[in-house]
C-alpha cells in the first residue's frame, strides 16, 4: 500500500515538473518588438508606443499588441504569416482584426478573406462614436463609404463600384452644411465644387481628361461682398477680377 502511495506520489510530481517545463517552454517561445507612433520597429523603448508579443508556429505567427508602456490591449491576438510579424500593420489571411483605443473603447473591426479585405470595416472615435465605415467584397471597395465627425455628424460620403470611387463625393461642415462635393469617374475627379461656413460658393470647376481645370474660383469679404473672381480655361488662368468690401471694382 505504502509502494503504491509511493508511486503515485511519484508521477504527480512528474506530471507537474513536465506541465511546468512545457510552461517555461511556451513563455520563453514569447517574442517582442516594439514600434514607435509612426508604427515603425524601433529597439530603444524610450521610443516605443507599442510592444507586439508574438509566437512562431511553423509558418505562423500568434500575434497580440499593446500600447506600451501602460500593457493595455491594442489588438485581439490574431495569426499571421510569420515573415510579416514585423510589419506593424496586421494582413490577415482569414478571420476578424479587432483593435481598441488605450481608454478600451473599440478602435476598428476589419474582416479578412483569403488575404484580402471583405465584409464591413469600422472605425470608432475614441468617445465610442462610430467614425468610418466601409464595405470591401473581394478587396475591393462597394457602396457607399462614409465618414462621422466625433459629435455624430456626417462628414462626408463617397460611393465605389468595382473597387474604384464613381459618383458624388460629398462634405460638410461639423454643423451638417455642405463643404465640397466631386463628381468622380474611376477615382478621377471631374467637376468639383466648395462653399464656405456661411454657404458661399468658392470654387466651382470642371476637369478634363487631361486633368486641366476649367472654371471660376471666388474669394469673399467678411461683410459677404465679393472680393475676388478667378475664371480658368482648359488650365489657364483667363480673367481675374477684385472688389472692395463696398463692391468698387479695383482691378481686373
Amino acid at each position: 500500500m505504502c509502494l503504491r502511495s509511493y508511486r503515485h506520489r511519484a508521477l504527480l510530481m512528474l506530471g507537474l515538473l513536465l506541465l511546468s517545463a512545457a510552461k517555461l517552454a511556451c513563455a520563453q517561445d514569447v517574442h517582442q518588438l516594439y514600434f514607435n507612433a509612426y508604427y515603425h520597429e524601433v529597439a530603444d523603448t524610450a521610443k516605443a508606443v507599442y510592444r507586439r508579443d508574438y509566437q512562431i508556429q511553423g509558418d505562423q505567427a500568434q500575434v497580440q499588441d499593446f500600447y506600451y508602456p501602460s500593457g493595455k490591449p491594442y489588438s485581439n491576438p490574431y495569426t499571421i504569416a510569420a515573415a510579416k510579424v514585423a510589419m506593424f500593420t496586421p494582413i490577415l489571411n482569414q478571420g476578424t482584426l479587432v483593435l481598441w483605443h488605450e481608454n478600451g473603447r473599440k478602435k476598428m473591426q476589419s474582416e479578412f478573406r483569403k488575404g484580402r479585405p471583405d465584409g464591413t470595416w469600422r472605425t470608432w472615435h475614441t468617445n465610442g462614436q462610430l467614425a468610418t465605415s466601409i464595405t470591401y467584397r473581394e478587396g475591393e471597395a462597394v457602396g457607399v463609404g462614409t465618414r462621422w465627425y466625433i459629435n455624430g455628424q456626417q462628414e462626408s460620403q463617397l460611393p465605389f463600384r468595382n473597387g474604384l470611387a464613381n459618383g458624388r463625393w460629398q462634405q460638410w461642415y461639423p454643423d451638417g452644411s455642405l463643404k465640397a462635393e466631386m463628381e468622380m469617374v474611376d477615382d478621377k475627379p471631374t467637376l468639383v465644387r466648395r462653399w464656405d461656413e456661411q454657404g458661399r460658393l468658392t470654387a466651382e470647376l470642371s476637369i478634363n481628361a487631361n486633368g486641366r481645370q476649367s472654371g471660376v474660383v471666388l474669394l469673399w469679404h467678411a461683410n459677404g461682398a465679393k472680393a475676388v473672381e478667378i475664371i480658368y480655361r482648359d488650365g489657364e488662368m483667363v480673367d481675374a477680377t477684385m472688389w472692395d468690401e463696398a463692391g468698387n471694382k479695383l482691378a481686373e
